[in-house]
């Protein structure tokens, strides 16, 4: 029952893009400087050197066995889902 609750509490979490008017304020106040977490980002040059690093610690958590390869490949497959969708926002 718990985790039914935190899943849904969870539902509606997004990472936003601000609204144009107050990124026209000052631009550079919205951009990641050294590493990104939306999907928006990602590709961006200057943040290529801690992408590797997010995949490392990425493993680490989720661990080294065989069953926790499986499931981060099914997490990239449910992301690749979803990907087109948070580009959206």
């Amino acid at each position: 029952m718990e985790k039914q609750i935190i899943k849904s509490s969870y539902r509606n979490i997004g990472i936003y893009r601000m609204p144009a008017k107050l990124r026209n304020i000052e631009p550079r106040a919205f951009e990641p400087h050294v590493i990104s977490i939306g999907p928006c980002h990602h590709s961006s040059s200057n943040l290529q050197a801690l992408e590797v690093l997010k995949l490392d610690l990425l493993n680490h958590v989720v661990g080294f066995s065989a069953r926790a390869s499986d499931e981060l490949d099914r997490l990239f497959l449910a992301l690749q889902v979803i990907e087109p969708k948070a580009y959206d926002c």
